[in-house]
């Protein structure tokens, strides 16, 4: 039976639904129909509502290279609402593949896009997720709270709160209950990033029902998979990854190869042949940052600072702002010095040898005293400070005082603190950084 454009459209979008499976496998079924509806794109850009419309479900199809390459092509004259409804589609993509800059710049060509179609009729209210074709306030919405995804994620989650406070607030008066729970979803990513975790997960175990009852599946993937972050940062790992085992699974169910590869990713189980696969830019430098740092833990530190950088200079020209900043983290740390770590007992170097003090009297009380001035900023001390130090109470001639102190101090460079334990100013200090346990 021949598919028409409006019913391959409501297939597509209701791939994001409980339905998904079935309207995957029709909209496979009809591929080549589909397909031969924009081939001609090719050739002549095409006009025309149905045009559009089987171009929604062609993106659905994972024709994404093509999509991208047709909506550049196509010609919207007198199909504003629908034109801006693909330009959104096309950011949603680029946003999930991690392409933040193509994202915003598509959202804000949406809600230009829609300023055709001004003024707006007044909506009827809307409880289904597969309508078609779109209102003029439903697209504005979704392109409102992708400027709020692109915010969070890129690092201004106070500005993505205030944009999804708003779309809900709007759609709630409009009576637009999936724009309203998407946008309370933004409100609470946004409230996970502001570190108000309990209040966030309050809002995504209140909003997994609601979803349930429209159908949202793929909403609700998008919850389990932020639980688990959540739990993952709580440091309950177990907890974390049943979270993220439900989330990967309903996206499978799905057909969602490439929200799948992302939770796999970002919960560092990345697949490279997955992320190639689907072309998800996101999960690439995530994947490649956790390679930096295991290059790091191998003790490879000057790869793992290329590695590392390469990664933050690629998210910063994204837009992918938590990437960078996590990729530059990782490489402050990286470029840090280990310290020297002291304690009652003894000192373990920088490089981790651990040298025991305890049969070094004097030594090991003079060293107890430089960490505690190296502590207190108090610049280098005298030979007589380390006197008094090494032998409590003890009266001795200052000249072999001096003579005791520079024997302690060439032990303990012996030992493993020459370059650490400098001579400077007619006095001793430690150098560089100074960890003191006990």
């Amino acid at each position: 039976m021949p598919l028409d454009p409006s019913t391959a459209a409501r297939l597509a979008r209701g791939l994001d639904g409980r339905d998904a499976a079935r309207c995957r496998a029709m909209l496979e079924a009809h591929a080549d129909q589909i397909r031969a509806a924009v081939e001609p794109a090719l050739h002549d850009p095409p006009r025309g509502a149905a045009w559009l419309t089987a171009l929604e479900a062609l993106a659905m199809q994972g024709q994404h290279d093509r999509y991208v390459e047709l909506v550049e092509k196509a010609q919207f004259d007198g199909h504003p609402v629908l034109a801006a409804w693909i330009v959104l589609r096309r950011g949603r993509l680029a946003f999930l593949k991690g392409l933040y800059r193509q994202a915003l710049a598509d959202a804000h060509a949406a809600e230009a896009r829609l300023q055709a179609a001004a003024p707006f009729p007044t909506p009827a209210p809307v409880d289904r997720l597969d309508t078609w074709p779109p209102s003029p306030w439903e697209i504005q919405a979704e392109a409102r709270l992708l400027r709020a995804a692109v915010a969070r994620n890129g690092g201004d989650p106070a500005t993505a709160l205030q944009i999804a406070g708003d779309v809900a607030a709007a759609a709630e008066q409009r009576a637009d209950r999936p724009s309203a729970l998407r946008a309370r979803f933004q409100e609470a990513c946004a409230l996970q990033l502001l570190g108000s975790r309990a209040d966030a997960e309050a809002a995504y175990r209140a909003l997994f029902g609601e979803l349930a009852a429209l159908g949202a599946e793929r909403q609700r993937g998008l919850i389990l998979a932020n639980l688990g972050l959540g739990a993952r940062q709580r440091g309950e790992d177990a907890v974390a990854d049943a979270w993220q085992a439900e989330a990967r699974a309903l996206f499978e169910r799905l057909g969602d190869r490439l929200m799948a590869t992302k939770i796999g990713a970002l919960d560092g189980a990345p697949d490279p042949a997955d992320i190639r696969a689907v072309g998800d830019e996101e999960s690439r430098l995530v994947a490649e940052m956790a390679r930096g740092e295991a290059l790091a833990a191998a003790g490879d530190r000057a790869r793992a600072a290329v590695v590392l950088d390469q990664v933050r200079w690629t998210a910063e020209g994204l837009g992918l702002g938590w990437v960078a900043t996590s990729a530059a983290d990782h490489r402050r740390r990286l470029g840090a010095d280990p310290p020297l770590v002291i304690d009652d007992a003894g000192f373990t170097t920088a490089a981790g040898v651990r040298v025991d003090l305890r049969r070094y009297g004097a030594p090991r009380r003079i060293l107890l005293r430089l960490a505690e001035a190296h502590t207190a900023a108090e610049g280098p001390l005298a030979a007589d400070a380390l006197v008094t130090a090494g032998w409590p109470g003890e009266r001795m001639r200052p000249e072999s005082g001096l003579a005791r102190v520079y024997t302690a101090v060439r032990s303990l460079r012996r030992l493993g603190l020459s370059g650490v334990l400098l001579t400077e100013d007619g006095g001793y200090r430690l150098d560089g950084p100074v960890q003191r346990r006990g």
